[in-house]
């Protein structure tokens, strides 16, 4: 049933650009940054506990009620599943970025260009955007990590709870290092959601590889292993960057130019939505027939 969940929600996410909005969070920004806000206010114990509580009811209340819907009636619980991983995606649609970036960069319009370029990179491009071509191509692929692969593994692994699970630590990260950056709530928000990311960007890092140069890949990612040996729950970026990196090389080949790069990051996260749906779907078709 997840298979089939998240392969009606992933086409959803292309083909229906109102549930962007919806994702943006922009209506929970000012409570988020209360709760923070608050919480640093009060003691090590609880800080860490206002950190990891919400994650942790939000994803059960979120679990108990789709066991609740599946039980009434199978099609509500799917339909349900489709919405919360719809909604758990993103916020913001990449391929859909990326691409109209590179329609901006084909039709010459600079300044929509660098507005997509400052939302991929999270940060002002560089002044001449004919060198940000591996930059950008390099943010789609990290961006991919946290925006869809990571929701889509916890969803396959513990269905609605896992997605809302990662979602919601993603979300309290981010705004916790705008709000309250050197807090030990932040540092524990952070700690959170770099332990749900290890094993799917970790598994990221790999589908890239597999869909690019393995060797080369594969040296890069041990290489990437021994420059964070001391820092574990941090690998998974510094992995998925590093292997994201030799995999858009091997599949622009000659190519160097930026809209090559950036359409070569492109492909190479249409490239892991097909192993990963593959690899889905056989297991959920090993766990049908066995």
């Amino acid at each position: 049933m997840n298979f089939v969940i998240i392969l009606v929600a992933l086409l959803l996410d292309q083909i229906i650009r109102w549930f962007e909005h919806l994702r943006l969070h922009r209506w929970y920004e000012t409570p988020l940054k209360r709760w923070a806000q608050a919480a640093c206010g009060s003691g090590t114990p609880a800080q860490i506990l206002a950190a990891l509580a919400p994650v942790f009811v939000l994803a059960f209340v979120v679990g108990a009620l789709g066991a609740g819907f599946g039980r009434i009636s199978p099609f509500l619980g799917f339909v349900y599943g489709v919405l919360v991983l719809v909604l758990c995606l993103g916020p913001r649609n990449l391929t859909l970025e990326a691409s109209a970036y590179l329609r901006a960069r084909a039709a010459g319009d600079s300044r929509r260009a660098r507005e997509i370029a400052e939302m991929l990179l999270e940060k002002e491009p560089p002044a001449d955007l004919s060198g940000a071509g591996e930059a950008v191509a390099e943010a789609v692929l990290a961006r991919a990590g946290d925006y869809l692969f990571c929701v889509i593994f916890w969803f396959a692994v513990l269905g609605p709870f896992g997605a809302v699970l990662y979602r919601s630590a993603d979300t309290l990260a981010v705004r916790a290092g705008m709000d309250v950056p050197d807090s030990t709530y932040a540092r524990y928000t952070l700690g959170l959601k770099r332990v749900l990311a290890w094993i799917p960007l970790h598994l990221l890092a790999m589908t890239y590889a597999v869909a690019g140069n393995f060797d080369e890949a594969l040296s890069d990612i041990r290489q990437a292993w021994a420059e964070t040996s001391t820092h574990f729950w941090e690998r998974g970026g510094v992995v998925l960057a590093y292997a994201g990196r030799r995999a858009v090389r091997a599949v622009a080949g000659e190519a160097t130019g930026e809209v090559e790069l950036v359409h070569a990051a492109v492909d190479l996260i249409w490239r892991g939505f097909i192993i990963w749906l593959t690899v889905i779907g056989l297991l959920t078709l090993l766990g049908w027939l066995f």
